[in-house]
């Protein structure tokens, strides 16, 4: 039933969802590689659909008398109703939809490009499907209640024009009999769905990763099922979590299901023409439950970071504001910006070693951790490159206690400073753990930082470089610009051999001092 509803959203016939949810899960039990995944119809991709389709100009809408031109041109079939007329063509944009959306799958398989997907975050995915449930919820209250759906509306504030016209409607025009019907399919609906969650059997579920990524068997279910009128399928998160709460654990169990829907559409597809569509806008309404309760969301992501929050509520708020396809560009940009912000000024942290171990810690985070005299342990939580050379270099002179003379905007050259009266030697450590690779600005900017160290007489060492970064600072040349060796394994190693040389130079000075004493 949810696949006829379905169809019916995407402005096509109820036949052709029951098509969706039979082509694509057959394709996808051939093809597919993940067990947990149920192909099919969904609301946001059929949304999407409803919105391509009346973004065509037809040809029976632009006629003014459309049984004139049925009767001229297709004499044969000139007891055909327009109503029919025109879901053959909206059929025929359906299917070419999909046909090119199986295509662009099969490019993006071909050229492995799936981890653009690794941008869609959570609360991204989360935002647009809760306002994509709003939308849908809101395009079936006009049929709930019998009243004229206002499709002309368009652009910014769409939902809020939607509601007012609609609304006006209902106290106008509103149909008893299809709001009776529709709040009986609901009310039916809420309590089977009630008492089958009471009684089923617990088991929990795992979502593997590979629900965003199986682009070969998408791209064919895709392009396959749009030669049997089918709008464009996807992965559906109800229905996959229905499979795997069946004890479904193999992709197998599309095909005994496929089987089941053949019988359904052979025999009872003409009889789901003719259901009322308040009946099917209950069970549409019914089926967002559990996508509509997801608001729920955005505290949840508040509370555990405001970034991510933020992402959720700008992707909701688009989507319910303008439409779905502007949501999905907005939540991408702000996932990218967000995530190019955050490598941009990652944490800046200074070190103490943690009791008598070799363990060196934030001192924010262990206070107790003991820092040496005149040495300094740094650690940089992020990869050094263009983009945070700037903070980089202001955060490190921040945290040895050395002030610019002006903060550099976009020169990486150190600019004129005050130079340090004070001829004890100084040792800064910077531990490069976290650094997954360094580039050639970055490089460039240890270089100058090292060799303003050393007229500070300040000692710089870098510890726990990666491969990566030392092979970058070797192909930069980056020793021939330093004294000697300058990276160490560990930080624990980098700060012994430190101690070493401060108390061999004590030494040294004792008997220095002495020996001239005694002359």
């Amino acid at each position: 039933m949810v696949g006829i509803a379905y169809g019916v959203l995407a402005g096509l016939s109820a036949s052709n969802g029951l098509y969706v949810s039979f082509f694509p899960v057959i394709i996808y039990m051939i093809f597919g590689t993940c067990p947990h995944l149920s192909i099919g119809t969904f609301a946001i991709v059929s949304l999407l659909t409803a919105k391509a389709i009346n973004g065509v100009s037809l040809p029976s809408l632009n006629s003014t008398t459309n049984e004139s031109i049925i009767e001229a041109n297709f004499s044969y079939i000139s007891n055909v109703s327009s109503d029919a007329l025109l879901i053959n063509e909206k059929v025929g944009i359906a299917t070419t939809l999909a046909f090119f959306v199986g295509v662009i799958q099969l490019i993006l398989w071909l050229f492995r490009l799936g981890f653009i997907t690794t941008y869609m975050t959570e609360p991204f995915i989360s935002g647009l499907n809760v306002g994509a449930a709003v939308q849908v919820f809101s395009s079936q209250i006009p049929a709930a209640f019998g009243v004229p759906n206002p499709s002309d509306i368009q652009g910014f504030l769409k939902l809020p024009k939607f509601y007012v016209r609609v609304i006006g409607s209902i106290f106008k025009s509103i149909n008893w009999i299809s709001t009776a019907i529709a709040f009986t399919s609901i009310i039916i609906l809420l309590v089977v769905k009630a008492l089958n969650d009471r009684y089923k059997k617990k088991i929990r579920i795992t979502i593997p990763t590979e629900l965003v990524l199986e682009l070969l068997a998408y791209g064919l279910g895709n392009v396959v099922s749009s030669f049997f009128q089918c709008y464009p399928s996807s992965g559906s998160l109800s229905r996959s979590m229905v499979q795997g709460e069946s004890g479904g654990t193999t992709s197998l169990i599309g095909g005994f299901s496929s089987v089941i829907l053949a019988v359904v559409i052979l025999a009872l597809a003409p009889l789901l023409e003719s259901l009322p569509m308040a009946c099917l806008a209950g069970i549409i309404i019914v089926n967002l439950k559990g996508l509509l309760l997801k608001v729920s969301d955005f505290m949840y992501y508040y509370r555990i970071n405001i970034m991510e929050a933020i992402l959720w509520l700008v992707t909701f708020l688009t989507v319910i504001l303008s439409d779905v396809d502007i949501g999905v560009y907005v939540g991408i940009a702000i996932s990218f910006l967000m995530n190019t912000i955050r490598t941009q000024r990652p944490r800046f942290v200074v070190l103490g070693r943690v009791g008598d171990t070799a363990f060196y810690k934030s001192i924010k985070v262990f206070p107790s951790a003991e820092q040496h005299v005149n040495i300094k342990v740094l650690r940089f939580d992020g990869s050094l490159y263009a983009c945070n050379a700037p903070f980089f270099k202001r955060k490190f002179y921040e945290l040895i206690d050395i002030r610019l003379g002006q903060r550099p905007l976009i020169s990486f050259r150190i600019p004129e400073t005050v130079e340090i009266q004070d001829s004890a030697d100084k040792y800064v450590v910077l531990d490069c753990s976290p650094m997954n690779f360094v580039d050639s600005v970055g490089v460039k900017l240890l270089i100058e930082i090292y060799k303003d160290m050393k007229k500070r007489n300040i000692h710089l060492y870098l510890s726990e470089c990666r491969y990566d970064v030392r092979y970058t600072l070797d192909s930069m040349k980056f020793y021939e610009h330093t004294d000697g060796c300058i990276i160490y394994v560990s930080t624990s190693d980098a700060v012994i051999a430190i101690l070493a040389e401060i108390q061999n130079k004590s030494t040294v000075e004792t008997i220095s001092q002495a020996v001239i004493t005694q002359f």
